[in-house]
């Protein structure tokens, strides 16, 4: 039977609180266990410290739950990770979550010596992209430049950094609509070399110029 993880959220706006969410259900699979969001007696704080109240409530929980995990937009000493607790800066990516679930799990991270978040893909393996088909109307009119991501995905396998690059939205955003699209089966998704991505961006650069011009252009 699979180990439940009670994660409770503290000081989260809503937003933040999707992304965290919708970041967790799309990569929770890679563990041995289940996570669950809940509202109250969690094993797991995830705390927004960037408030006074957050950071009230992280001081408090220290001791109290089995983890204490802050998330904030800023570098200050109240943002610095301390023991039993760990620091995610934000946006949010599924880099950052599945270092969290590493040491949810228990075991050390693969990326221990390296700064919780990070703007770079990892140096060995990057997460490719790819839609197999449209997803929903109602998914693409969720997002401002839905049509557009949804012809960089038909078009390219991508991972989130390229494709935020490409399509001009946030990190962010990128996750939250391959959830949504995850949701109706229409997303695949792969592993490979960063140094391979690198050379086939590289070999697909002329290629891929009307592509771009066209999505600028609002094409669809």
């Amino acid at each position: 039977m699979s180990v439940v993880k009670k994660i409770q959220l503290y000081a989260m706006s809503d937003n933040d609180r999707m992304v965290f969410s919708s970041l967790l259900s799309l990569l929770s699979f890679k563990t041995a266990f289940t996570c669950q969001i809940v509202e109250r007696d969690g094993d797991i704080a995830v705390v927004d410290v960037d408030s006074d109240i957050g950071r009230t409530q992280a001081n408090s929980l220290f001791g109290q739950v089995d983890l204490v995990i802050k998330i904030s937009a800023q570098t200050t000493p109240d943002t610095t990770s301390s023991a039993g607790d760990c620091v995610v800066h934000k946006p949010l990516r599924s880099i950052d979550i599945i270092r969290v679930l590493e040491l949810i799990e228990g075991r050390p991270s693969a990326h221990a010596e390296m700064p919780l978040s990070s703007d770079k893909s990892s140096a060995e393996q990057i997460q490719l992209y790819k839609l197999t088909r449209w997803p929903p109307k109602a998914v693409i009119n969720n997002f401002a430049k839905g049509a557009r991501l949804c012809a960089a995905f038909m078009s390219h396998e991508l991972a989130v950094e390229k494709a935020a690059t490409m399509v001009g939205v946030s990190a962010a955003q990128i996750e939250l609509f391959l959830a949504r699209c995850r949701e109706y089966d229409c997303v695949a998704t792969r592993l490979s070399q960063h140094s391979t991505i690198e050379h086939a961006s590289a070999g697909a650069k002329h290629a891929s110029l009307f592509s771009k011009l066209r999505m600028k252009l609002g094409a669809r």
